[in-house]
């Protein structure tokens, strides 16, 4: 199974981080099966700052996903209608075992794994062999050149 690498603004990893969001929204259903979600920033530079184990995936219709998932999503109703202006229906991906990956072990994964950037909005990667939020830390690489010193 892949992993799905997702980029995010610093506001949404913030509200994930503080248990604020519970939910990340796609409006393109997934074409593959992912067994995690790594969530990244792309500023100042590309850095992996969380993962998660995804519950079950929802595609359904923008009314029914409002009813299912708006209270915990994070979004005014403003954001919310916003996000999903002209879609019929949508993609929901419950937050179920959030991990924040620790400062020293921000990997980059743009070099990590050898991607020409970091996606507009989310690439298929393979499945982490790490444990959850914990990215091996590499002795032999030099200091930022793999992994985003803190």
């Amino acid at each position: 199974m892949n992993a799905l690498l997702l980029k995010l603004s610093l506001g949404v990893m913030r509200k994930i981080a503080e248990r604020k969001q519970h939910w990340i929204f796609k409006r393109v259903p997934p074409r593959q099966h992912f067994a995690r979600v790594l969530l990244a920033v792309a500023t100042p530079t590309p850095t992996l700052v969380a993962e998660f184990i995804p519950g079950h995936i929802y595609e359904l219709d923008l009314i029914c996903l409002k009813k299912l998932a708006f209270q915990k999503s994070g979004m005014s109703h403003n954001e919310w209608n916003a996000y999903w202006h002209g879609c019929e229906r949508g993609t929901a991906v419950p937050i179920m075992e959030l991990a924040v990956t620790p400062k020293e072990r921000r990997l980059n994964p743009v070099l990590y794994w050898g991607l020409k950037e970091l996606p507009q909005n989310f690439c298929y990667v393979p499945k982490p062999n790490w444990p959850l939020g914990c990215p091996p830390i590499d002795p032999y690489k030099q200091p930022g050149e793999l992994f985003n010193q803190p």
